[in-house]
């Protein structure tokens, strides 16, 4: 049998994107992976800049409520985005790559319970019959296997 890290929270908070640590992405720094990603659904670059000063929280809801997003937000774009964030953090923040290269070939899970079974896998009454696509923990395996 083999290790599985199934919640990004206490010792592996430093997967999520919610973690606070700098991350400069498109000559922005944002004070979080999130940050940076919801960033990049904006078009207008004063709409970006409302990401640099706010909780990782608040990115998520505004970038949920924007009214202008990009025309190609689709589900590739934004994996790829995904991926370019997050392998900016790791790079830029070599005690995270150390903490992340620990984990040397447990299998990442970003396990939730608000739903989100495209970049992770919820484990509510309401979706734990169904199986997350996991797509952070992808990426994040993916990234450690390239550092």
């Amino acid at each position: 049998m083999f290790e599985v890290i199934t919640k990004f929270r206490n010792e592996y908070k430093f997967l999520s994107n919610f973690y606070l640590c700098d991350v400069i992405y498109n000559g922005t720094k944002y004070a979080s992976s999130e940050h940076a990603y919801q960033a990049q659904k904006c078009i207008d670059e004063e709409d970006i800049l409302k990401f640099t000063n706010i909780t990782a929280g608040k990115a998520k809801e505004l970038g949920n409520e924007l009214l202008k997003t990009r025309k190609d937000w689709t589900e590739q774009k934004k994996t790829d985005i995904m991926f370019n964030i997050v392998k900016a953090k790791f790079e830029q923040n070599p005690h995270l790559k150390e903490k992340l290269k620990e984990t040397k070939k447990i299998l990442l899970i970003e396990g939730n319970n608000w739903h989100d079974n495209f970049w992770g896998d919820c484990s509510c009454d309401k979706c734990k019959s169904k199986t997350g696509r996991n797509v952070l923990g992808k990426i994040l395996m993916l990234i450690r296997t390239k550092i």
